[in-house]
């Protein structure tokens, strides 16, 4: 995928091009001062973010300037510290002093001279537009949270994004989304079928090493644009960050399966252990388990129990035949089945019986009890013949994804 792929360029604006989490720091140092808060920057930053997140979702049709108050009161409330109504204002007037990356103007007034250049964000139009002077560039169109009437990461955000862009005559797949959050921005993006760019806004750290955009050609001017390859690329890595495109569509390589097999054998590696084992830099490998998670891929992690040691238990299979096959049976009888915690498998099978139940008891008389509780509800069981196991030579806990799903093979 290279650039001269996309007519369109939309932004994420805020943790991309404008420092949302120095803006968010400094507004709050009155209330961490007059509360004599001893927080990390890194702990004010993530009560906030669960403040706001709790906020816009409670109230997704809430001006963000009015989202800011609520949670500046929240912050105050936790913090225990006295703060005004006019305090709790002029936090929620603070967007427009969050300072701009010192590299964004001269960046966007390069990029503009190939792109369409848009905006999404979950900021009003009111606070967008007063910080967005410093920007130093015209967008061609701005979509904002208070237009669509829901917040990022909700879909209706990204096909109001891509409703915009068909006024101004491009289509889904000639838009490049390009933001900072995984979580608001990239994965909602990708769902959607847009492809997505991640701009790494975090501190260098010794040893990472930014990743290189693919570019071939200048977008869509070739090699006779102003500066050739080296001038659109050299725009682009005027943002100091890893800059790195993913495709939105969320098709699995061999790298995301030998990611989610590493996970399944040990969920408590460390991401920089985990990026050495798949054979990538700690930073696109989180954002691929992010990717992941989000889409869900990965739907928890647990930890593994050693029966044993608790106590002596038993494995039972049971197979059930129902009297009757309408749907409305199989609903009851699953439905019903669902809140036997002693079953910790239920499958629907073909062949001479309809389901094949796993239980986990304490004993024999155990089970039995379990099963006379099941008959008792009445919910449809024709007949059931119990296998007790006697032992297991063979349990895996992991499934083998590179035999099922690595079609590099």
């Amino acid at each position: 995928m290279r650039l001269s792929d996309f007519e369109v360029l939309s932004f994420g604006c805020y943790g991309a091009l404008i420092d949302r989490e120095s803006g968010i720091y400094t507004a709050l140092k009155p209330l961490l001062g007059n509360g004599q808060v001893g927080l990390s920057r890194k702990d004010v930053l993530a009560a906030f973010t669960r403040y706001e997140e709790a906020q816009l979702a409670e109230t997704p049709r809430m001006l963000y300037s009015d989202v800011l108050m609520e949670v500046h009161r929240r912050l105050a409330r936790e913090w225990c510290v006295l703060a005004s109504a006019d305090d709790h204002a002029l936090f929620g007037k603070s967007v427009p002093q969050w300072p701009v990356f010192a590299d964004v103007p001269a960046g966007l007034q390069y990029l503009k001279r190939y792109f369409n250049l848009v905006i999404l964000s979950n900021i009003d139009r009111a606070s967008f537009v007063a910080s967005s002077r410093r920007l130093e560039v015209r967008f061609d169109d701005v979509v904002t949270a208070e237009e669509v009437g829901s917040y990022k990461p909700e879909p209706k955000n990204f096909e109001c994004l891509v409703t915009r862009v068909a006024k101004l005559g491009f289509l889904r797949r000639q838009i490049l989304h390009a933001a900072q959050s995984p979580i608001r921005d990239l994965v909602p993006a990708g769902r959607c079928g847009l492809a997505v760019a991640w701009i790494d806004r975090r501190p260098e750290k010794s040893g990472r090493r930014a990743l290189q955009v693919p570019l071939s050609e200048s977008p869509g001017h070739g090699e006779n644009a102003p500066g050739g390859t080296a001038g659109l690329k050299a725009a682009l890595l005027r943002f100091p960050v890893e800059y790195h495109l993913v495709m939105g569509s969320l098709k699995l390589d061999r790298i995301d399966i030998n990611i989610l097999s590493q996970l399944q054998r040990n969920g408590r590696i460390t991401n920089t252990d985990l990026a050495k084992a798949v054979a990538l830099s700690p930073s696109p490998c989180l954002l691929r388990v992010k990717r992941l998670e989000e889409a869900g891929y990965i739907v928890s992690y647990n930890a593994r129990i050693d029966l044993a040691k608790l106590g002596e238990t038993i494995t039972v299979f049971t197979e059930v035949t129902l009297n009757d096959h309408h749907r409305e049976d199989f609903i009851k009888f699953e439905t019903s089945i669902r809140t036997i915690d002693e079953v910790i498998e239920c499958h629907l099978v073909s062949g001479g019986y309809d389901y094949l139940l796993k239980f986990l008891t304490r004993g024999v008389s155990h089970y039995q009890c379990v099963v006379e509780d099941i008959l008792e509800r009445d919910i449809g069981i024709a007949k059931y013949f119990s296998y007790i196991v006697i032992k297991s030579p063979i349990e895996k806990l992991h499934y083998p994804l590179g035999k099922l799903f690595n079609k590099e093979r």
